[in-house]
């Protein structure tokens, strides 16, 4: 099909850096990322929901491009505020993502080779549950879609984000796509249920305890169950949670277990594992601190290209999945953070020690435990009996 529609063309000049933080999916957003909010750009077509083009001209003004603070280049929402769009760059990799369908999430991260001086053409273009990206007119595959919370309805905008090191022009917006649907994507976007998470919140609690509010869960057993896990939780960390919600096979979150929605609320699905809920109470506590445990964590831990083998391990980049993470694949600090508490929690409960986990993950494995005591993650007896010899 060719491409027509309105067209927007006007030149963009930035001057401060902006930086922001990855949080997670959160309704994430794994991921989600946070930023300073970019500059709003005078539009007069907003992108169409459905169906529609986004593209524009991106020029790095520095040899340090991918050395630089992280960004988002570009920001915006649909016409009817029903859609989502954002295009981020993490060091030497762009990261793209569409929300869409009241609670899908097509997303991609791939390497970028951005130099100064050079000019980039940057392409978002997608049909239906279909979203594809170009860079100068090579295509970036393996997008993934996931199932997300309830996508929160904006007001129509455009916004790119404000630097010393690009600059941007050439913007144009278009109603229509020269991309075709994709037959497996179609197939996920029928297959895979919205959780209506709004709905089950305004269901009455069936108990509270620890001033924690349980929903949704099948039977006294399951709720003993959660009980004991949030005995185990420092006392901060469960004062920062507030709901806890079960939801069964027909109200599912694609294939995740879990899924944090707010700074005090997480989902459980049906045949969660234990380490799930430590994972969720992690984000949740991480969240209502501004994420400076994960932003530390990220400056200690977190070396580029480097994604550790328990998360790369359980994601298949080249797949579509249920999950909130999707390909991602743990490499962002909240992610990690949220990974490696609920591991420590796992190995806890199975009565291994952190000799275990030191010869499971290297070395690194001890200072980052003694990472999760210092920073509030897990209580003193835990850790002590982890660093017990014989349990």
């Amino acid at each position: 099909m060719r491409r027509s529609g309105l067209i927007i063309k006007k030149k963009i000049a930035f001057k401060n850096v902006f930086c922001f933080m990855l949080f997670g999916l959160l309704f994430l957003s794994p991921l989600s990322l946070t930023p300073a909010y970019p500059q709003q750009y005078d539009a007069t077509h907003y992108p169409h929901a459905d169906l529609g083009t986004i593209d524009f001209i991106v020029k790095p003004l520095k040899a340090n491009f991918s050395d630089s603070n992280n960004f988002v280049l570009f920001q915006a929402s649909s016409s009817d505020g029903k859609e989502f769009y954002e295009i981020q760059i993490i060091g030497d990799d762009v990261l793209v993502f569409r929300d869409f369908g009241q609670c899908l999430r097509s997303m991609n991260r791939g390497p970028h080779d951005f130099k100064q001086g050079g000019v980039y053409k940057l392409t978002l273009t997608w049909n239906g549950p279909s979203t594809k990206f170009f860079i100068n007119d090579g295509e970036m595959k393996g997008f993934n879609l996931v199932v997300n919370g309830d996508s929160y309805q904006h007001s129509p905008f455009v916004k790119f984000g404000e630097s010393d090191n690009f600059e941007i022009s050439d913007v144009n917006i278009s109603s229509e796509s020269n991309m075709s649907v994709a037959s497996a994507d179609q197939d996920f976007a029928d297959h895979h249920q919205c959780p209506q998470l709004a709905k089950l919140l305004d269901e009455k609690a069936q108990e509270e305890y620890k001033g924690i509010s349980l929903f949704g869960f099948p039977d006294q057993e399951s709720r003993d169950q959660v009980k004991s896990y949030i005995d185990l939780l420092p006392e901060a960390v469960a004062g920062s949670l507030k709901r806890i919600i079960f939801v069964d096979e027909g109200q599912r979150l694609g294939s995740a277990q879990g899924l944090t929605t707010s700074e005090d609320t997480f989902f459980l699905r049906q045949g969660y594992e234990p380490s799930t809920f430590f994972h969720e109470s992690t984000h949740v506590y991480d969240i209502r601190h501004n994420e400076n445990s994960s932003k530390e964590w990220g400056e200690k831990f977190l070396q580029k290209e480097d994604h550790l083998n328990f998360a790369a391990a359980s994601t298949d980049l080249n797949h579509r999945s249920g999950s909130i993470l999707g390909n991602l694949d743990g490499s962002s600090p909240s992610e990690q953070l949220a990974q490696f508490t609920g591991i420590v929690y796992d190995f806890y409960l199975k009565n291994k020690t952190s000799a275990d986990l030191i010869a499971a993950f290297g070395p690194q494995a001890k200072e980052q435990l003694d990472f999760l005591l210092s920073n509030g993650f897990i209580t003193r007896k835990i850790y002590d009996q982890l660093n017990m010899t014989n349990h």
